[in-house]
């Protein structure tokens, strides 16, 4: 099923395990003023120094891992525990996770790959000599918001999740310092994105009613989809809501 493969590729990173966030505020000592945050790509270090300041937490980053990007955008001041909480999601969708410093009595924290992303790495790098994603068949669109998707189509979707993962940057977002589903960036043309009618800055909200916000979420929108017929995605594009609409045949 094509949108139950690009919730595979939305939660994937949340749903590794050892990725899942802490409790917002661990570690946090007096509340901060409300932060604004905003890191368009910004390189990982950056972004670390920035959290210890405002935060007063104590980071350890690895050299090969100071030059990797990430995005967290807040559209509104959010409190020194919402930082963190984002942090630690945007670490998770680009395959990074803390940890606690091992002799550190518990107060500084290290930055790291999850083994998911290292083996994925690993498996995209010995692919590519030559390999390619496979053909997008039996995808019709109906009009501006409506697609029909032939299930036969997509069997070899699920067998080339890594493939697609490469098509577009995918990061949480966030309103008010509280997750409301994913944002995708550089989406490739001829995509399954594209395909699908997914643009660039596009947030997907929900799936067939089903909030796009935690791990739990994204489970229970994965287990529904198995079996369906019709998917509605409630995405917001330019700040505008917008429905798509898929029927499998």
């Amino acid at each position: 099923m094509p949108i139950a493969a690009l919730v595979v590729l939305l939660s994937a990173p949340l749903l590794a395990p050892g990725c899942l966030p802490a409790a917002a505020g661990e570690g946090l000592a007096q509340a901060t003023p409300k932060l604004l945050v905003n890191f368009d790509g910004a390189k990982l270090v950056e972004v670390v120094r920035w959290i210890a300041k405002n935060t007063g937490r104590n980071y350890v980053v690895p050299e090969r891992l100071r030059a990797r990007t990430i995005t967290i955008v807040s559209s509104t001041p959010v409190t020194a525990d919402q930082a963190v909480e984002m942090f630690r999601a945007a670490l998770a969708a680009n395959g990074l996770a803390e940890s606690v410093l091992d002799g550190a009595g518990g107060k500084a924290f290290t930055i790291s790959e999850t083994a998911e992303a290292a083996a994925a790495a690993t498996q995209t790098a010995s692919s590519r000599s030559g390999s390619s994603c496979p053909p997008l068949e039996g995808i019709s669109q109906v009009d501006q918001t409506s697609w029909i998707i032939k299930r036969a189509a997509t069997e070899s979707w699920f067998a080339n999740l890594n493939c697609f993962a490469t098509q577009a940057r995918i990061v949480p977002s966030f309103s008010d310092g509280k997750a409301n589903g994913f944002k995708l960036f550089s989406i490739r043309p001829e995509s399954l994105y594209a395909k699908l009618g997914i643009h660039n800055g596009d947030v997907i909200v929900s799936i067939n009613g089903a909030e796009l916000t935690s791990p739990e979420k994204a489970l229970e929108i994965y287990t529904r989809l198995r079996n369906a017929s019709v998917i509605d995605l409630q995405l917001t594009r330019r700040g505008q809501p917008l429905k798509h609409t898929y029927r499998l045949e």
